[in-house]
């Protein structure tokens, strides 16, 4: 197969065993990262790779970078989506901690999904968030 270097690639869904598009309703565009022709997504792959703001090429990106990296509203913004990022990723690490932990009362002891959450008490108030996803 020969590389072809294309900023931007339409993507199909097929079904491989018979080779015929799998028309889903689904629209997949793949942007090459490593692109840098010089055009308008090119010169975007370029700034989207630059750590300082001054070697980017479109002044709006850079200027709203340099905001984010060099001011101090900027960068408490950023701290506080990373740590509402952090928080969100804890809640469903211990989401997916207590469904397995359910699962495996479930299946060790033979016990039904009420008597497992009892088990590990969970109040009544959150079961719905496991239940929606047994």
């Amino acid at each position: 197969m020969i590389a072809v270097r294309k900023a931007i690639y339409d993507i199909e869904r097929m079904n491989m065993a018979t080779g015929e598009i799998f028309n889903d309703g689904s629209y997949i565009l793949y942007i090459n990262g490593t692109y840098r022709g010089d055009d308008e997504i090119g010169n975007l792959m370029h700034d989207f790779s630059c750590s300082d703001p001054d070697d980017m090429i479109n002044k709006e990106l850079a200027d709203r970078t340099r905001y984010f990296k060099e001011t101090e509203e900027g960068v408490e913004a950023v701290c506080k989506v990373m740590e509402d990022m952090r928080e969100e990723a804890k809640k469903e690490e211990h989401i997916d901690t207590t469904l397995n932990n359910i699962k495996n009362l479930m299946e060790t002891l033979k016990l039904s999904v009420d008597q497992a959450m009892d088990a590990l008490k969970i109040p009544m108030s959150e079961r719905n968030i496991f239940l929606d996803r047994l």
